[in-house]
């Protein structure tokens, strides 16, 4: 009898640890409560994306939106992140919105020849990896707080016109004390997610000194509520 007992509570207690252990690990499960961190939403309305398209005769620059967002903190670092981008709130800033142009550019940046925003109106990226800058300890995975100013390399996934592939860039995070702001600025070669219109790299639009570069600047400012 007591040999019973005692594998039942052996068994019981086996039961109760591994469903701890599976609820710790779900990532559909990360929330106020997780040990894996807490979601909190970037401010879509403060936030904003920047953008600068070159050729050879000039070049052209904007903003676009971000749609929605959070990072996951944990013990006053980001541990994960994900954001949605909003390729219709697409502006053009470097021509004056009530000049025509500025509407004939917008609808062709938002057309098949380059986002295709009505069939792919989101663009993402999701956070994988967030690592310290210091040359004394290189690729190091952040062990502490941030500080104003912070330096910091982040990988991580970025879906355009329904095509991934990761970059990796430079961001530095700044706490303040009602608010986190993060900042980066990468350029990206716009073939890779299937925007080839201009294509640099076309002999024909070489020679006619109509190409448009591949390599377009982004620039990215995000900002996120500070939570006790």
């Amino acid at each position: 009898m007591k040999k019973s007992l005692y594998l039942a509570l052996i068994l019981g207690l086996f039961q109760c640890t591994s469903k701890k252990t599976e609820t710790a690990n779900t990532p559909d499960e990360v929330g106020p409560n997780s040990i894996l961190g807490t979601k909190v939403q970037i401010d879509s309305i403060k936030s904003i994306i920047t953008w600068i398209g070159s050729k050879p005769g000039g070049k052209h620059n904007g903003t676009i939106g971000i749609k929605n967002g959070f990072v996951t903190m944990l013990n006053d670092t980001i541990v994960g992140a994900h954001i949605q981008i909003d390729l219709n709130t697409l502006s053009v800033k470097d021509i004056p919105q009530e000049d025509e142009d500025n509407s004939k550019l917008r609808i062709h940046l938002l057309s098949d020849d380059f986002l295709d925003a009505l069939k792919f109106p989101v663009a993402t990226f999701k956070l994988q990896n967030l690592k310290t800058v210091d040359a004394t300890t290189p690729d190091t995975l952040i062990t502490k707080p941030f500080a104003e100013g912070d330096s910091f390399i982040a990988t991580g996934q970025l879906q355009i016109k329904n095509i991934s592939h990761n970059i990796t860039f430079p961001i530095s995070i700044s706490p303040y004390q009602d608010k986190t702001i993060i900042e980066s600025r990468l350029v990206i070669d716009r073939t890779r997610w299937g925007i080839s219109y201009g294509d640099e790299s076309a002999l024909v639009d070489q020679l006619k000194d109509q190409f448009i570069y591949n390599d377009v600047s982004i620039g990215l400012y995000l900002e996120v509520p500070r939570i006790d």
